[in-house]
């Protein structure tokens, strides 16, 4: 398989196991994020651990990816690339728009971050605000 993908509580894993991302997988990659955004996700991670090479193309499916995302209150993060593709200046300025990791596991605890105070914690500092 060129990628598999899994469930982690609320969130999409998508795992490129292909050395070579090109051209040529973009569209199947397309269809398999597809298939995950009719399932109602909108927590991804995508695993690009295992290529030392990403042509422009298949990048331009996630960027398209994370944009729907977007405008459906969604996010996506990816794990960065072990090898080469670290030289390739291009995919690094890419890279710049989403939040990366080195791990899965790192990915998704930094879902887990996201803190919204209690209303009781908001409307007592407002009100401690009004007062002084």
């Amino acid at each position: 398989m060129d990628f598999t993908g899994e469930y982690i509580k609320d969130i999409f894993v998508g795992k490129v196991w292909i050395k070579k991302a090109t051209f040529l997988e973009a569209e199947q990659f397309r269809n398999f994020l597809s298939t995950a955004m009719n399932n109602d996700v909108k927590k991804y991670i995508i695993d690009l651990s295992c290529c030392i090479s990403i042509d422009p193309i298949f990048i331009g499916v996630i960027i398209q990816t994370y944009k729907k995302l977007i405008n459906i209150n969604g996010n996506l993060k990816i794990i960065r690339p072990k090898l080469a593709i670290h030289s390739n200046q291009n995919f690094e300025n890419t890279l710049r728009i989403f939040e990366t990791f080195l791990s899965i596991e790192e990915a998704v605890d930094s879902y887990k971050k996201i803190f919204v105070k209690p209303a009781e914690e908001l409307i007592t500092n407002r009100v401690a605000l009004a007062v002084t």
